[in-house]
């Protein structure tokens, strides 16, 4: 089971080393946004040095805005120095200014997952895929999370980490899904369903910032939204049964946001994977 945190989800990949060279079989994975993406790479057949490789190769900053390269841009629209810096598109609809649901719509990340995900295309159940596979969303209409077992991998994992305010919510049978952290940041209930026995639950949820840092909406938002998400986290490793293994990993300062380091959460991954089985 692999719970959200961002960036901090680099440390999953440690994990899934761990459990690879002591040959633990994984039976089933669930995830909520990065360990969603991380999960379904694992559940389609990649292993953890591939998924290792994947996120370093990832220009995450560009992956990450819409536009193309601003080296590709055409001198006018390098000259928008205001666009360039503040990413903010604005529509209209009947004479009123709309803006955008998220600060990234996700085009480019949408093409990533769907080219990584190209071994399950012609998957509509994930019980069928390698590794028996469901991620998370929440109906932000129905305040109700949703639990994704079939149809396109690639979008279900998309809605699975579109995070409120960051990434837009995309619009999956009717429901407009955003982030399910929000919902069931650790979904070890999902996971049991499944038929799982003994659960390895792997929490990289991200710290509180400090107060210095509230310096924007945005930001006392997100704080907002980490508060929620690490109570519920509590409750369910809280109802953690006998013989289940809860995995913690130090991941120190790392922030969510900081994609770029994602992969110095491996080792601190592994040392706390090895600490416990």
């Amino acid at each position: 089971m692999l719970g959200g945190g961002g960036a901090r989800g680099g440390a999953h990949i440690g994990v899934l080393k761990v459990l690879e060279r002591e040959r633990i079989p994984v039976c089933a994975i669930t995830g909520t946004s990065v360990g969603a993406i991380i999960g379904s790479l694992y559940a389609v057949g990649y292993s953890a040095d591939e998924i290792e490789a994947i996120v370093a190769a990832i220009d995450w900053k560009d992956i990450l805005r819409d536009d193309p390269k601003r080296i590709d841009m055409p001198m006018r629209r390098k000259q928008e120095d205001f666009r360039y810096l503040l990413d903010l598109k604005l529509g209209l609809r009947n004479g009123r200014v709309l803006l955008p649901r998220g600060v990234v719509q996700g085009q480019k990340l949408n093409l990533l997952l769907r080219r990584l995900l190209l071994p399950a295309w012609n998957v509509e159940r994930f019980d069928d895929l390698p590794i028996p596979f469901r991620c998370v969303g929440t109906d932000i209409g129905a305040g109700q999370g949703v639990v994704f077992d079939h149809g396109d991998l690639a979008t279900a994992v998309r809605a699975s980490m579109s995070v409120p305010g960051a990434f837009a919510p995309i619009r999956v049978d009717g429901r407009l899904i955003v982030d399910g952290g929000i919902y069931n940041n650790l979904p070890v209930d999902v996971v049991r369903q499944m038929g799982a026995t003994r659960v390895i639950v792997v929490d990289v949820s991200a710290p509180l910032v400090p107060e210095d840092e509230l310096t924007s909406p945005f930001a006392i938002s997100m704080q907002m939204l980490t508060m929620l998400m690490n109570q519920r986290t509590e409750v369910v490793l809280q109802a953690m049964r006998p013989g289940d293994i809860t995995i913690r990993p130090e991941l120190g300062d790392l922030g969510s946001a900081e994609f770029d380091r994602a992969t110095t959460g491996i080792a601190p991954g592994m040392a706390a994977a090895e600490s416990v089985v």
